[in-house]
């Protein structure tokens, strides 16, 4: 049996807040991956030399809107977020991963996100909101294992 999996290239940010104004700096790219049962998406910080094209070709709709959008699109009600390319966790970003995450299980399906630092994770789970948020090492554990890893 063949996995059949199709990637796009996404611009996305996060929601803007008083406290984060520069929105170049909330802006990310997501590597798009549709498989049979689940959508992965992998979040990277775009380099300034693309940023220009992202802003001309892309959405620019907050994290959690777009990644819903796309789970929607895709037919499915399992999501992977890859988190091991953004660098240093922000507020905003855990915001949205709980606003993703709350959407996604309020409508029945599963809520995933794998590969973030130990300074990341130690940063999510510091948050009162985010404290209980599953964290797996890799993209297989997430989808197959119930039980969260360390970070990598």
């Amino acid at each position: 049996m063949t996995r059949s999996l199709t990637n796009e290239v996404v611009s996305i940010q996060t929601s803007l807040t008083p406290k984060a104004l520069n929105r170049n700096a909330l802006r990310w790219w997501a590597v798009i991956e549709r498989g049979p049962a689940w959508l992965f998406v992998h979040l990277e910080k775009p380099s300034p030399v693309y940023r220009s094209l992202a802003d001309q070709l892309f959405s620019q709709d907050a994290l959690a809107d777009s990644v819903w959008t796309l789970l929607q699109n895709s037919r499915t009600s399992r999501v992977v977020l890859e988190l091991d390319s953004i660098g240093l966790l922000e507020d905003e970003l855990i915001g949205e991963l709980l606003k993703l995450g709350e959407k996604v299980q309020g409508e029945g399906g599963l809520f995933r996100i794998c590969g973030l630092s130990k300074t990341n994770l130690m940063k999510l789970h510091s948050s009162r909101e985010a404290k209980n948020m599953p964290h797996f090492c890799s993209r297989s554990e997430a989808v197959g294992s119930r039980n969260p890893g360390l970070p990598r």
